[in-house]
């Protein structure tokens, strides 16, 4: 049986740009196509680019041809620049030329005698209690009375500073007085009310500074800067008066780098007299 002869179907329309179509009859064709629903053939397909397309990717190689060939020009440029360069010789430049160093005649050195080294000390030993600087108590003049009351004194065996008082203020003969002063140490871990004073961190009482003859009428405290045997006098600061100063001479009791470690005088109703209880710490003869 013979092959149908295709139908004309007259001129076909052009193949759509970058579709598959017919090698025969210029049909465009889907790309899952066998044969050319129009003529019947089954020729190979061809894709075809549209002119858009084909000058875009010639412009395309074109463009990366030029830029590879830039970039080999500039390379080679550069290395033809640096090869002339080292090579050329400069103008009117003096050439000098070093003559061999001759070696200077030995010279006998001194002989140097090598130190022994030095011996280290030993670790240190611990000092003994008799070798320590001994506390030296002592008394400073008492401000006040010399009668009157009854002779008191307050101090610890441990020797330890004082940080503050406790002042309890009156009035007596139209006048403030000390009604009551009472010492504070570290160890006693109160808590702090409105009629003490107390020192700062690091510091301790250095001295008091009192003003009265007869009576403690007023008084403040000097605190100073704690050392390991005594306080610091050029590192200071004072409280706040207690009582009402009555111009009479000021009297100032410790404030010479002792430790302040308790107090003594006279005492009845009131505070008739105060002196400081002091150690001073002596190195051993």
């Amino acid at each position: 049986m013979s092959t149908p002869e295709p139908v004309n179907q007259g001129p076909q329309p052009p193949p759509l740009p970058g579709a598959f179509h017919c090698s025969q009859c210029k049909a465009s064709l889907f790309p899952t196509a066998n044969v050319c629903p129009s003529c019947g053939s089954r020729t190979l397909q061809q894709r075809v680019r549209s002119p858009y397309q084909r000058a875009v990717l010639t412009t395309g190689y074109i463009g990366i041809a030029f830029a590879a060939a830039v970039i080999v020009g500039m390379w080679v440029f550069d290395n033809d620049t640096t090869l002339a360069a080292s090579a050329a010789p400069v103008a009117n430049q003096p050439v000098s030329v070093s003559t061999p160093a001759v070696p200077a005649a030995p010279v006998a050195l001194p002989k140097v005698e090598l130190a022994a080294p030095a011996t280290q000390p030993s670790a240190s030993t611990p000092k003994t209690a008799s070798q320590r600087p001994q506390p030296q108590l002592l008394k400073s003049p008492m401000v006040g009375a010399t009668t009157g009351g009854g002779p008191y004194q307050k101090v610890r065996d441990s020797r330890e500073p004082l940080i503050g008082f406790r002042i309890v203020m009156a009035d007596w003969n139209r006048k403030t007085i000390v009604r009551t002063l009472e010492p504070i140490w570290a160890s006693d871990n109160l808590a702090i009310t409105q009629s003490m004073v107390v020192a700062r961190p690091g510091y301790a009482v250095g001295g008091v500074i009192v003003d009265g003859d007869n009576n403690i009428t007023a008084m403040k405290v000097v605190f100073m800067r704690r050392l390991l045997n005594g306080v610091d006098p050029s590192d200071s600061y004072e409280s706040q008066w207690f009582g009402k100063q009555t111009g009479n001479p000021l009297h100032l009791l410790g404030g010479r780098g002792d430790h302040i470690i308790g107090i003594y005088g006279r005492k009845g109703l009131n505070v008739d007299a105060l002196g400081l209880l002091l150690a001073r710490y002596v190195e051993p003869s």
